[in-house]
């Protein structure tokens, strides 16, 4: 659970998310159940729902007043450790062993392409005329929208976009062939055009960030 520490520390709000793990409670169940004040707790929930993690909701239980629970949002259920990365490795070795490395590869050139065209419908239009749209930067915070850490260099040497976190970190560390320069490099291109990615440095390869440079298709 290090990313939910992380944002919450290790205090009341934690032991109140593995509660409604199990289910929705009131203010009051958790109090009896964390032997907290009950109006101490009231206002950890509250600031849960204002960051998104939880939300609320009157029920009815039997006879009597309908009770206000609360329960984990999908933003809370994802702080939980989740291991995404082991179904991919297994699934990449699956089809590897089936169809081969190159195969493999054209795949996620493909993924690539769709998932990037699929972003760019959701980029601003250029006119027909003037390109209005700053396509690095409009990149860049595509990029930081996707659990990413970029930033766009300018420089006079040109332009490079640099990530601190990868969000396919743990697989790309295994197969950087797939995930550097198979897919986010076709990913970030369909997005930059007429810019071509080179894949310069990466996390996978021993660097501290990925850094991908831009360079202007005819441009040597």
């Amino acid at each position: 659970m290090d990313s939910m520490e992380a944002i919450l520390g290790e205090g009341t709000k934690v032991n109140i998310l593995n509660q409604l793990l199990q289910g929705a409670r009131t203010a009051r169940e958790l109090s009896s159940r964390l032997k907290i004040r009950e109006s101490a707790i009231r206002m950890h929930l509250e600031k849960m729902v204002e960051m998104g993690l939880l939300s609320s909701k009157f029920l009815r239980e039997g006879v009597g007043r309908p009770k206000k629970k609360f329960m984990l949002t999908s933003a809370g259920h994802e702080l939980f450790t989740k291991r995404y990365d082991l179904l991919a490795d297994a699934l990449i070795t699956t089809v590897s062993e089936k169809e081969g490395e190159k195969y493999l590869r054209d795949l996620f050139v493909r993924m690539g392409q769709k998932l990037g065209d699929a972003a760019a419908m959701d980029m601003k239009r250029p006119s027909e005329n003037t390109d209005t749209v700053d396509r690095p930067a409009a990149l860049v915070n595509l990029m930081n929208q996707m659990g990413e850490r970029a930033e766009l260099i300018r420089t006079s040497k040109g332009v490079a976009i640099v990530n601190h976190n990868c969000i396919f970190r743990s697989n790309a560390m295994k197969h950087p062939n797939l995930f550097c320069e198979a897919y986010h490099k076709t990913f970030m291109e369909r997005l930059v055009y007429p810019y071509k990615v080179s894949c310069r440095e990466t996390m996978a390869r021993g660097a501290t960030s990925c850094v991908f440079t831009l360079e202007e298709s005819g441009k040597s």
